[in-house]
C-alpha cells in the first residue's frame, strides 16, 4: 500500500499539481495503520491522510457489549489524541472519512457512541464523515425519503452540548432523565419526546442549570425517548444525543423518594393582566413557585409552603410589570421545572 501510494500520487501530479490527495495505510485504514504509513511525498503540501473507524470492536461492527464508560470515552478520545499528534508532527491535516455503529447495537450506547465522536472531531479539528450503507448503518432512508437522529447528532452537537445522557424508571410510570451541563448561556433547556415511532417534538422546558427531568405523564408498554435542545445566545442549535427506554413496565420498586409532579402551562399564555398557574402532586410536598424576569430577578413568590397531593392553581397578577417574556419555576421536593409565559399591556 505504501508503494502503491506514492506511485499513484505521481501519476495525480503530472496534471493535478494541487489537487487534494488523501492517503491512509493498510488493511481496515484504523488510525494504527494511518499513523505508520509512509507518507507518499514528505514534499508534497496538498495531503490529507485519512482513517476508519468502528471501534470499539466488536461494539460498532457487529453490536456486541455496549459503550458510554468513562474507560469506552476515554479510548475514543485517544484514537483522536494519536491522529491529530501525527497530524501535528508531519503537517499533514487529518480526516475520519468513515465511522459508524451497526444498528444491532444498544440503542442508547449507539447515540453515545456517535455523539462522543463527534464532540471530539470538533475539539480536535478533524472532519467526520459517517458512513451509511444504506442497510445496517442507516442515516437516510432511501425508501421514505427521510432521515433519522443519528443526522441531528451530526448536525447538532457542539462542544456546549449535554452529554454523559442516563435515563431510568421510577416508581409508577415516571422516567427519570439526568445529563451533565457543559454550558449555561442560554435561558432554558428545551426537553424534546419522542414516543415509538413517532418524531422528536418540544415537550417540556427546564432551567439552564438543571441536569434532570422527570416526566409523570407515560403509559405503561410504550417506548420513550428524550433528547435536550439549546438554543445559544448567537441562535445556534444545540442538541444531546437521545435516550431511550423501552416498554415501561406498570410499576417499578425504587427506594427513590415519590416527589413527582406535573406543570401545566399558565392560561392565558399570553395574559393580561393576569393567569392561572395549575399543578398537580402525586404526594404531598413542600411546593415553592417563583416568577422571574429575564434578567434572572425574582418578580414574585406565589407558593412557599407544604401542599397536599391534588391539583392547585394560583393567580399571577402582572399590574405593574412590564409586557414582556416571565419564568415561572415550580420547586416539589427534589423536582423542579420551569417555563415561559407572556404578558402583554
Amino acid at each position: 500500500v505504501n508503494a502503491l501510494n506514492a506511485q499513484v500520487l505521481k501519476i495525480i501530479r503530472q496534471t493535478n499539481p494541487t489537487r487534494i490527495v488523501s492517503f491512509s495505510g493498510y488493511m481496515w485504514s484504523n488510525s494504527d495503520q494511518l499513523v505508520t504509513a509512509a507518507i507518499p511525498d514528505t514534499s508534497d503540501k496538498y495531503l490529507i491522510g485519512y482513517y476508519h473507524s468502528y471501534d470499539p470492536y466488536p461494539f460498532g461492527l457487529i453490536g456486541k457489549g455496549t459503550y458510554g464508560t468513562t474507560a469506552d470515552i476515554n479510548a475514543t478520545k485517544a484514537k483522536f489524541d494519536q491522529v491529530t499528534a501525527w497530524s501535528k508532527k508531519n503537517n499533514i491535516p487529518v480526516i475520519l472519512d468513515e465511522f459508524g455503529y451497526i444498528d444491532t447495537a444498544d440503542y442508547n450506547s449507539r447515540m453515545c457512541a456517535y455523539g462522543t465522536v463527534m464532540d471530539q472531531a470538533l475539539s480536535h479539528g478533524v472532519g467526520a464523515f459517517a458512513w451509511d450503507d444504506g442497510g445496517s448503518f442507516p442515516i437516510y432512508n432511501r425508501t421514505s425519503f427521510g432521515f433519522n437522529e443519528v443526522k441531528d447528532i451530526l448536525i447538532h452537537t457542539y462542544p456546549e452540548s449535554p452529554n454523559g445522557m442516563k435515563i431510568s424508571q421510577l416508581n409508577g410510570n415516571s422516567i427519570k432523565v439526568q445529563w451533565h451541563n457543559r454550558n449555561i448561556e442560554n435561558d432554558s433547556i428545551v426537553i424534546q419526546r419522542r414516543i415509538g415511532n413517532g418524531s422528536f417534538s418540544d415537550y417540556s422546558v427546564v432551567a439552564p442549570s438543571d441536569s434532570q427531568f422527570i416526566d409523570i405523564a407515560t403509559t405503561p408498554g410504550n417506548s420513550y425517548y428524550y433528547r435536550l435542545k439549546i438554543i445559544m445566545k448567537d441562535s445556534v442549535e444545540v442538541q444531546s444525543y437521545p435516550v431511550m427506554i423501552h416498554d415501561i413496565a406498570t410499576s417499578v420498586k425504587t427506594s427513590s423518594p415519590p416527589f413527582h409532579f406535573y406543570l401545566y402551562n399558565n392560561y392565558p399564555n399570553p395574559f393580561n393582566p393576569s393567569t392561572e398557574i395549575s399543578y398537580s402532586l402525586q404526594n404531598s410536598e413542600k411546593v415553592t413557585l417563583k416568577v422571574y424576569n429575564l434578567l434572572g430577578q425574582e418578580v414574585a413568590l406565589l407558593v412557599n409552603q407544604e401542599m397536599d397531593a391534588g391539583q392547585h392553581s394560583v393567580k399571577f397578577d402582572g399590574k405593574g410589570l412590564s409586557s414582556g417574556v416571565y419564568i415561572y419555576k415550580i420547586n416539589a421536593g427534589f423536582f423542579s421545572s420551569i417555563k415561559k409565559m407572556v404578558l402583554l399591556k
